[in-house]
Parts: C-alpha cells; structure tokens; sequence
C-alpha cells in the first residue's frame, strides 16, 4: 500500500524497518497484550520484527504489515496485520495493535476500516476476519460498529468475526466514513 485513505484522522503506511522500536514497545506492554497474550521479552520482540518484516517481504506474501498514524503524522501509534489463510483462499486475519495512550478514542475502528478498504480493494479476498479473547467487551462494540458478523462456534475463550466483500462495498463501509463509490463491488 503506498498511499492509504485518511479517515477521520488516521491513516496507515506500510511497516518499515525504522518501525522496530514502536513494533517492540507493542508487543513488549503487558496493557496493550493483556487480552492477545504473554508480551514478549525485548530480545524476543526484535527477533518477532525481523521474522515480521521477512514475511512481509515474502511473494506471494504471508502476512502484510501497516503502521497505523495519527492527523497525516508519519509517526506510527499502532501496528496493523493482514495475515493470509493459507488452507482457505481469498480469506484473512486482520488484527491490529495501539499504544495505550491512543486507545478508546476511535482510532482502531477507523484503522481497521482502512486497512478492510484497502484489502478489499487491492486483494484477492472474499472474505476477512478477525478474533479477540472472551472477555474482551470493548472490542466487541468495535466489531459490531464495524459491520462484522459474530462467527458460531469458535474455540473456547475466543469470539471469532467475519465480513465479506459484498457486506463491505454493500454498505457498512459507509458507516466509518468511506464514500459510496462501489469500488471493488
């Protein structure tokens, strides 16, 4: 992705090798892993960044990786991921990571609305999805702002979401900003 949509004062561009400290600091916070999992040591986060950005390289890629930014700033305030079902084609995870001082005020609905767009749009997906711990409320209100579907049946202590293509571009896009256009329909 080279040049990414604006909504409401976020935008993301893709992960760069000057992005290590912000990716590590990420996944090294007991607050922002508390519902993902165990946070990392610092030497395991850098070995992770290294992993990450090979895998962002990969062709056909693994995984894409986006920072996300803040009022047009190039300084990142979280991490997005697009990762690719490799046993379901056209499908993938996307999830996405913030630092503690920009949570709660919107910004993940319209990361993640972004990076949906941009998916959508510049890949051959049918269908995204994404999952969160149990107990994890909040992003049950951002799930369900953001027009995702509540999967039956996920493993236990897990919620699973999905949305297609056609939901996307058939509307809920519209919710979170995005101008009707029909683009990718």
């Amino acid at each position: 992705m080279t040049s990414a949509p604006t909504v409401r004062g976020v935008s993301l561009r893709p992960m760069a090798r000057s992005d290590e400290d912000l990716y590590c600091r990420l996944y090294s916070d007991p607050r922002v892993m508390a519902h993902i999992g165990a946070p990392l040591p610092p030497e395991a986060a850098r070995k992770a960044f290294g992993l990450a950005l090979s895998q962002d390289a990969a062709t056909p890629p693994l995984v894409r990786y986006w920072i996300a930014c803040e009022d047009s700033s190039t300084r990142g305030c979280g991490l997005l991921a697009l990762r690719f079902d490799r046993n379901r084609s056209g499908s993938a995870e996307m999830g996405i990571l913030l630092e503690p001082s920009v949570q709660g005020r919107g910004h993940a609905s319209m990361a993640l609305a972004v990076l949906a767009e941009h998916a959508f749009a510049s890949f051959p997906l049918e269908r995204l999805w994404t999952r969160h711990r149990d107990e994890n409320r909040v992003v049950v209100r951002l799930m369900e702002a953001l027009g995702f579907q509540r999967e039956p049946g996920s493993a236990a202590g897990e919620v699973r979401w999905s949305m297609g293509r056609e939901e996307w571009f058939d509307g809920r896009r519209r919710r979170v900003g995005f101008a009707s256009s029909g683009a990718g329909s």
